[in-house]
């Protein structure tokens, strides 16, 4: 019987790409016993079978493949920063998502600690924000919602997180304006939402309720 495994691949990616989790999660074993288990395409159905057992909402097992596929990815000697392919900094940051999922967040933040920091996409960031965040260190929470908007400066979810843990709105201006490209124009709506956020953490709702209605007039 006459195996192609190349064109099995490719139908695994287009399963993913439509949704088919579970047809996905099938097709990824029977990819990656057709590949020698020291090859990149079996690394690579083992991200593919990790990723539809996640979508799937089976964190557990998606966790273990995801482990599996790192220790190969370090095997193979793939740089932890490889584009070709899955990053190991993406790996560390789905086995977080699993540990979070499966009620560890704290281990689920030691993970993600483990990626180099040159290595921290903005989203990598913004969970270690939000672990720090309920974990009640503020201080380490707000440097990685910081870091976050240093790269995405309209990023509302960091912007709310700062105003939350009570970092002063000029501070967090003052972080905006160090943005490259940011202009003090860029941020005229941006300054009265942060004033709008300030006000609903004050409970002084009147006056967050009118500086939405003026947003409101500006949008």
């Amino acid at each position: 019987m006459h195996i192609n495994a190349a064109q099995m691949e490719a139908q695994l990616r287009l399963l993913r790409q439509h949704g088919l989790h579970t047809s996905a999660k099938v097709l990824a074993g029977f990819c990656m016993s057709a590949r020698p288990q020291s090859s990149l395409e079996h690394f690579q159905s083992l991200v593919d079978l990790a990723d539809s057992l996640f979508d799937l909402e089976e964190y557990v097992r998606a966790q273990h493949y995801y482990k599996i596929a790192l220790q190969l990815q370090r095997d193979l000697k793939m740089p932890a920063s490889n584009q070709g392919n899955t990053s190991q900094a993406t790996l560390l940051y789905q086995i977080a998502r699993c540990l979070d999922k499966n009620g560890e967040p704290l281990q689920a933040f030691r993970t993600l600690s483990l990626i180099r920091v040159d290595l921290r996409k903005p989203v990598i960031n913004m969970m270690l924000a939000q672990l720090a965040e309920r974990f009640a260190s503020p201080r380490e929470a707000a440097q990685f919602y910081a870091d976050v908007l240093r790269v995405c400066p309209l990023a509302l979810e960091a912007l709310e997180g700062l105003v939350r843990l009570s970092v002063p709105v000029n501070e967090i201006r003052s972080l905006l304006l160090h943005v490259p490209g940011v202009t003090p124009e860029d941020l005229e709506w941006v300054n009265l939402w942060l004033s709008s956020q300030e006000d609903v953490h004050a409970r002084n709702y009147a006056s967050a309720g009118t500086k939405f209605a003026l947003l409101r007039q500006e949008f």
